[in-house]
Parts: structure tokens; C-alpha cells; sequence
């Protein structure tokens, strides 16, 4: 039995290593849904109960078993507890998210309202992480390719972007925003027009409570160090998806690091470019290949 008084509170740390659910997918899941409202330390950090720990395994394990958090966050503990018993674990296997297979079949059939309606049910009831990193990230990455082959036409192509970036900007204006968070201001550099890849991060970053400054693309760098200076960022976070040569590639990032001011860290989402030789970048550079890391560092930025 344990010893420990019932009325004992533990720090997100604790908590995370004793669930297996990383610290900021606790925070995404308390600021989107409302899983919990943890109580306060006397110097204002989460302090949470023993009840907030058991019922955050049995989400967990909910999530794992394949039920989409957004159905099941509300959910009083009985209901979650007659849920834990009726299901069977998800088998572990590399296949894919049926979320991505449906995007895709509506991709196939040309079927632009089939896509959004999928889509917008991927946003509401998938973890944003999941629905990031399994789900639209890897759709967006088939479609280019498949307009590349020809099989996709630019007219589709277009509107399937749009309705990415509608949907995208519509769930991010819905969420209460933060206050007291990290904050990142997040763009593309020069003659990078490709937004969905800083979009993605935009909405995933404002979902783990930073405040985000999003400035679109195609930013010329000195503004971009102007408004980071005047923004006070403490992160600058660029996608960087246009095909160009290396060489120029790492010119315009120490053209970059140049001018932004040293305070800031400078996070890339590189694209074909996250093979970039790392010993050439501008030693401030931090390089990313997927959006976990990215989550990661930010909740490192957070106080």
C-alpha cells in the first residue's frame, strides 16, 4: 500500500513519467479539450492529484486502443473505465492512419468536399500531433508528388491547399488563446511561397500553448529580423520546402542568423533541405525532420 497522503500533488514531470504521455501532449490535451484542470503550486506551476494521474491513464490507454481523443476527453471516469473494458488494444503494426487512407480515396476521386469533411474531423477529434505527423502531413507530401507524376492536375492541387489552409486557420482562431507562453514567431524565407509546412507548425505550436506570431510566407529577411526584434521572439521557426541548390540554401540561412537577433533561436522545418550538412549551418540553427522535436524544444521554452 502505498504511503503516500491522498491528497498529494504531483509536477508535470512526475506525471508524464509516470503515464508514459509526454509533458506537452498533457498540455495540449488540457488546453484543447479541457482533459483537466490542474491545480496550482504557490510558484504557479501544475500540481496535479492522484484522480487527474488515474484518469489520464485511462485516456491514454483509450487513445492507444484507437479512440479519438476528441470524442472521449469529456467523458466522466465511469464512462472511460466501461470504455477500457470493452476494448480490445489497437495491434501493433506499421499501418497507416484510416484517417490518411480516407483523405487520399477523396484525393483519388477528385472529391474536394469529401476531402474537407474528412479533414475537418481529423482536426476535431485526432491529438494534433497524430493528426499532424500521421495523418496531414504525410497526405500533403502524396499529393505533391502526385501532382510531380501528373496524376494530381494543378487545378485540384490549389484547391486542396486552400482547403488545408482554411481549415488550418479556422481551427487555430477557435482556440483560447495563451497567455505566458513561449514566444515563437514563425514564417518562410524569401521566395518560399510554400506555407502549409509553417501553417502546420502554427497550428500545432498554438495548440501546446505558445504564443505564436504567425507572418505568412515569402518574408525578405530584413523585415523578418525587424519584427523579431520588435516582437521579442524567443524563437523563430521557418519552413523551408522550394527546391533550390544547397549552396544557396545555407547563404540565405546565415544571411538569416546574421540579422536576427542573437536572443532568438532559429528553428527549420527543411523539407527536401533536412539533409542539409549540419556543419555548415550557422551554429544557432536547429534542424528539424519532423514535428515531434519541434513540440519537444518548444516545451523546453516553456517556463
Amino acid at each position: 500500500m502505498s504511503n503516500t497522503p491522498p491528497d498529494a500533488l504531483y509536477s508535470i514531470k512526475t506525471v508524464s513519467r509516470l503515464t508514459g504521455v509526454n509533458s506537452a501532449t498533457i498540455r495540449s490535451w488540457e488546453r484543447r479539450y479541457g482533459l483537466m484542470e490542474p491545480a496550482r503550486a504557490p510558484n504557479g506551476r501544475r500540481a496535479y492529484s492522484e484522480a487527474d494521474i488515474r484518469k489520464l491513464r485511462q485516456i491514454s490507454d483509450l487513445v492507444r486502443s484507437g479512440h479519438p481523443i476528441g470524442e472521449i476527453a469529456g467523458l466522466a471516469t465511469e464512462l472511460l473505465q466501461e470504455l477500457q473494458e470493452n476494448s480490445s488494444p489497437r495491434p501493433h503494426s506499421a499501418a497507416r492512419n484510416p484517417a490518411y487512407d480516407k483523405l487520399m480515396m477523396a484525393v483519388s476521386a477528385g472529391d474536394t468536399s469529401r476531402f474537407r469533411s474528412v479533414l475537418g474531423q481529423t482536426l476535431n477529434n485526432l491529438d494534433p500531433l497524430e493528426a499532424v505527423q500521421d495523418v496531414i502531413a504525410p497526405a500533403l507530401r502524396e499529393i505533391g508528388e502526385r501532382w510531380a507524376r501528373g496524376d494530381v492536375g494543378i487545378g485540384l492541387e490549389h484547391a486542396l491547399s486552400a482547403i488545408t489552409k482554411q481549415l488550418l486557420m479556422s481551427s487555430i482562431n477557435s482556440m483560447r488563446w495563451a497567455t505566458g507562453g513561449p514566444r515563437i514567431a514563425i514564417a518562410t524565407p524569401p521566395n518560399e511561397q510554400h506555407e502549409l509546412g509553417a501553417l502546420l507548425a502554427y497550428y500545432l505550436a498554438s495548440t501546446f500553448g505558445a504564443e505564436c506570431t504567425y507572418m505568412g510566407p515569402n518574408m525578405p529577411v530584413a523585415a523578418l529580423a525587424d519584427a523579431i526584434a520588435s516582437l521579442n521572439s524567443q524563437a523563430l521557426v521557418l519552413s523551408l520546402i522550394r527546391e533550390r541548390d544547397d549552396t544557396d540554401a545555407i547563404a540565405l540561412l546565415r544571411e538569416i542568423s546574421e540579422q536576427v537577433p542573437a536572443s532568438t533561436q532559429i528553428w527549420l522545418g527543411a523539407g527536401r533541405h533536412a539533409s542539409l550538412r549540419t556543419e555548415l549551418l550557422p551554429e544557432r540553427i536547429t534542424l528539424f525532420d519532423s514535428f515531434e522535436p519541434f513540440l519537444v524544444r518548444l516545451t523546453a521554452l516553456t517556463k
